[in-house]
């Protein structure tokens, strides 16, 4: 828990005053709530009023080979000093009661140490499917993994059911619980990386990458490092590792076949703040013409 309070400090990763919480519920025939998926993501909604949990489903969710159960999703915001708290309470005595009203977790949460997703290349990254607009430089995830899953094993024994499940939760929230199955009954944080914006672009001078940076204007800047490299046919036959100095970056790259991947580096914090899957530039195209029909 110290390394998500760190993650979630003013100018760390970002500049933060509240998250948004939105939970995927469902309602069992014996009367419980059961947790499927929360999502708790950290945001700045500068002036904005906390918002109180409110349903997004007007109607139930129900699913026609479940019987006696239904879902429903809630979405509200809280402060990072109270989400802080429930979530300590979430670990330390297994009830989670961040929307006012507790629930009492009887599966087994394990809390895992912080992993960083990266924003889809042409090689998506799976989690994705269920983060929020993961598309800048990426996310650092804490996740209270549900090593049991005993409340919702038949959401697991049927792919259909959670497929029927993940559609029409889509209806309210871009959440695709099908596409990340072993998540159910997870509560993750994410944490978007927002101190600054970072973009690898093509240099156009031979093969070489640009690095560009823009640090957000409330933010302190610090000592940076970027490391890239380029693989083709399962070989490493490229690869840099730079200091950032200023707003741009030229990154040699003396191959000129294969995927580059990129990742940069806090030195200061020992954080990465943004890093690519395998992605690559269209250098070339060929056309040709030819008589369809004379």
């Amino acid at each position: 828990m110290k390394e998500l309070e760190r993650l979630l400090d003013n100018g760390v990763l970002g500049i933060y005053d509240r998250v948004e919480v939105t939970e995927v519920f469902g309602c069992l025939p014996d009367k419980s709530v059961q947790n499927i998926f929360t999502i708790i993501v950290a945001e700045n909604r500068i002036d904005e009023d906390l918002e109180k949990p409110k349903i997004l489903n007007e109607n139930r969710i129900f699913l026609k080979k479940l019987k006696g159960w239904s879902f429903g999703v809630l979405r509200y915001t809280k402060s990072i000093n109270d989400i802080l708290r429930d979530l300590n309470k979430l670990k330390d005595d297994s009830i989670w009661s961040a929307s006012g009203k507790s629930q009492s977790i009887t599966d087994t949460l394990i809390l895992q140490p912080p992993k960083f997703a990266p924003p889809d290349s042409f090689d998506e990254v799976p989690l994705s499917k269920v983060l929020k607009n993961n598309f800048w430089n990426g996310s650092h995830i804490v996740e209270f993994q549900n090593s049991t899953k005993n409340k919702i094993i038949p959401l697991l024994e049927s792919p259909a059911l959670l497929q029927d499940l993940s559609e029409q939760i889509q209806q309210y929230t871009p959440i695709s619980l099908a596409s990340v199955t072993d998540r159910l009954g997870n509560f993750l944080v994410q944490i978007p990386v927002t101190i600054l914006q970072a973009r690898f672009q093509h240099s156009k001078i031979e093969n070489n990458l640009k690095l560009r940076i823009v640090f957000n204007p409330l933010a302190k800047h610090r000592k940076l490092r970027v490391n890239c490299d380029m693989e083709y046919d399962k070989v490493i036959n490229g690869y840099g590792s730079y200091e950032v100095n200023g707003t741009e970056l030229i990154i040699p790259m003396s191959s000129d076949q294969g995927p580059h991947k990129g990742v940069l580096w806090d030195d200061e914090n020992n954080l990465i703040l943004a890093a690519t899957r395998p992605s690559s530039f269209i250098s070339t195209v060929s056309y040709n013409m030819r008589i369809i029909e004379n």
